[in-house]
């Protein structure tokens, strides 16, 4: 709720001050309030706004994304998006774990019930919802909690953000490859200059010259997907796929090992 109200009044502040909207708060606290109340604020927002029909980062999206993200549980944000998907459409969820050497006790057990919550959605939607397990080496018992989720959970691949403050070549991360290697498992990665990070300067952990080093030997068959396809730097400038570049990286790549791939997801004005 707290995160939830933060966006909302944040995008009430700088992108709608010109609308006709009046938030009332009629509790002490913020988190105190129903999330239905808060559902219908929402609601009652969203029609003021435009019709959502342009893609994009418009206040309809900031607001209409937050509203699905109150939803009660993973499984219900699933059947939302379902519902505007044709029947052979699958929707990959990739699990995020940002896990940090400060973190509270409490943020282990959000984390476990990202992982049941992933699970369960799965599980009731199968064929429709395909889960990846988000890894990060700094969890004390990040393989073991992997291994279960692959091979007792219904967990399909492995979600990596290496920009929450890990490098790719982590020693412990390369236990990862191997098993993933044996068990034919695939590993997708943040590969962009934007979204999250933990500092500035982790941004360069995704750049995919990292995996040059890497993808050798005994995990030259280890099937990578690097998300975003470099970014918008690479898609978005006429010299985007110049040397030099994260896409023209992960395409040398493409080219020279079998199980390397990309996508396009975040373009959406390619999509349009």
């Amino acid at each position: 709720a707290g995160f939830g109200a933060t966006l909302l009044f944040e995008v009430l502040d700088t992108k709608l001050a010109g609308l006709p909207i009046i938030v009332t708060l009629r509790s002490g606290r913020l988190e105190d309030l129903p999330v239905d109340a808060l559902r219908r604020a929402l609601d009652s927002i969203t029609s003021a706004l435009e019709d959502g029909s342009k893609v994009g980062k418009s206040p309809f999206d900031l607001v209409a994304t937050l509203r699905i993200s109150m939803r009660p549980t993973i499984t219900d944000v699933a059947d939302e998006l379902l519902a505007q998907m044709g029947a052979d459409d699958a929707l990959v969820a990739l699990m995020m774990d940002i896990h940090g050497p400060d973190d509270p006790p409490r943020d282990r057990e959000s984390f476990l019930r990202q992982v049941h919550g992933t699970e369960e959605a799965a599980l009731q939607r199968p064929g429709r919802v395909l889960p990846f397990f988000g890894v990060h080496p700094d969890r004390e018992d990040h393989f073991e909690l992997m291994k279960e989720a692959i091979e007792e959970r219904g967990f399909l691949g492995v979600k990596l953000y290496p920009s929450l403050g890990y490098e790719i070549g982590h020693p412990k991360l390369m236990e990862v490859y191997r098993y993933c290697v044996e068990q034919d498992v695939p590993v997708l990665l943040h590969c962009g200059h934007g979204g999250f990070y933990r500092k500035q300067e982790y941004i360069d952990y995704c750049d995919p010259r990292h995996w040059i080093p890497v993808l050798r030997g005994d995990l030259e068959s280890l099937r990578v997907c690097f998300a975003h396809f470099g970014g918008w730097q690479s898609l978005g400038t006429p010299d985007g796929l110049d040397p030099g570049t994260w896409g023209h990286t992960i395409l040398e790549l493409m080219r020279s090992l079998p199980n390397v791939f990309t996508d396009l997801a975040y373009h959406t004005d390619q999509m349009t």
